[in-house]
């Protein structure tokens, strides 16, 4: 049943995308997937904008007893000169490709301004020893830049 759900869920993730590339306001990419080792050294450069440095931690919650965050942090370099509004999704996998969590993290109100850097970072709660059980992250930037 939980197997069926997330099989919809993933249905109606492709089939949005689908729609939201031909959005002539910005431009969306597919999910690309890489193993949670590999997930510090993803990238991505188009000449206008840099994205690097992610990261992904577990630890336990603060507010919520006996949960843990799970927080995904990234940095946007924002080269041109304009503001770029940016978000991005993150799904987590285990070894089955069954999901353990997803999240958004993007920056403070989703812009960086012109020649500047921001961080930008996403939690979602999970039970603990999710991190530890992760083995691929998928990931689908939007960006206006």
């Amino acid at each position: 049943m939980v197997r069926m759900f997330w099989m919809a869920l993933a249905a109606v993730t492709i089939c949005s995308s689908a729609v939201a590339q031909e959005n002539k306001g910005g431009s969306l990419g597919a999910f690309t997937c890489t193993t949670v080792a590999d997930f510090s050294n993803a990238s991505a450069d188009t000449g206008s904008v840099k994205i690097n440095n992610f990261s992904i931690r577990e630890a336990k919650a603060f507010i919520a007893r006996g949960a843990s965050n799970l927080e995904i942090s990234y940095a946007i370099a924002n080269r041109s000169d304009v503001p770029m509004h940016i978000s991005a999704d993150f799904m987590i996998f285990d070894g089955e490709q069954l999901p353990l969590a997803a999240l958004n993290a993007s920056p403070m109100l989703n812009t960086v301004q012109p020649g500047k850097t921001e961080s930008a970072s996403g939690d979602t709660f999970v039970n603990e020893g999710v991190l530890a059980k992760a083995k691929t992250i998928c990931l689908r930037i939007y960006s206006t830049n």
